[in-house]
């Protein structure tokens, strides 16, 4: 049995140094998802476990942390995050459907962003399987990066693109095949008369007809048609 007197001797851990209140969590929690700990970002940026945790309580009455309670306790520090999740569209985060660790590992990861997956396209094929591919037309920027059109937190535009189309699309396409220019240099739409001008502007721009824009299996569409 423990010396009742040599325990009153043992300081509070939260009396600890950093380094000694980690060490003493980690003498128990050194597997699973805290594998990367060492070197992480957050050890780095002197998070400790008692900057997220609760040595004797859970922070929720159910006894485990909920989507909504680890989104709160990351935006705590990560307020730009905060407010992307508040934009138009925006992954279910503040609903509670996801959590911030759904897609992060905070103890440290290999991938960029504490990422779970090995990759960005890896961590997203894991919902949007659909989009994962292969096709026999592929999309070169979808199979680089999900990130060159989307981004993840949140966004003012559609399904979490980067800027609206066509103008997402203009970035990269600015003359191949047709003009990729919104107005045909002749007829400019106005206020009177919208309708007039490029038909490029109309319902959803460069997908009315390029609609499988992840790619598309088609045997006569390379240019990612219907």
């Amino acid at each position: 049995m423990e010396d009742p007197e040599n325990a009153e001797l043992q300081p509070r851990l939260d009396r600890l140094s950093l380094e000694a209140q980690n060490a003493t969590c980690m003498s128990c929690h050194d597997g699973g998802n805290r594998l990367f700990w060492h070197g992480s970002a957050h050890e780095g940026r002197d998070v400790g476990c008692l900057s997220c945790h609760s040595v004797h309580s859970s922070q929720s009455e159910s006894g485990q942390l909920q989507a909504v309670d680890t989104s709160e306790q990351c935006f705590s520090c990560h307020k730009d995050v905060r407010a992307e999740v508040w934009k138009t569209s925006h992954h279910p985060i503040r609903e509670g459907k996801i959590a911030c660790n759904d897609c992060h590992n905070p103890h440290g990861a290999q991938s960029p962003k504490m990422v779970n997956a090995v990759s960005v396209n890896d961590q997203c094929y894991s919902c949007h399987a659909e989009k994962r591919g292969p096709f026999l037309w592929d999309h070169a920027p979808v199979r680089e990066s999900c990130l060159n059109c989307h981004t993840p937190h949140g966004s003012n535009h559609l399904k979490l693109q980067v800027t609206s189309v066509p103008f997402l699309c203009q970035q990269c396409h600015s003359n191949t095949r047709h003009p990729g220019t919104l107005y045909d240099g002749f007829v400019v739409p106005t206020l009177e008369n919208p309708e007039t001008g490029s038909n490029r502007l109309f319902n959803r721009a460069c997908l009315d007809c390029h609609a499988a824009i992840h790619g598309s299996n088609h045997p006569s569409s390379p240019f990612l048609g219907h």
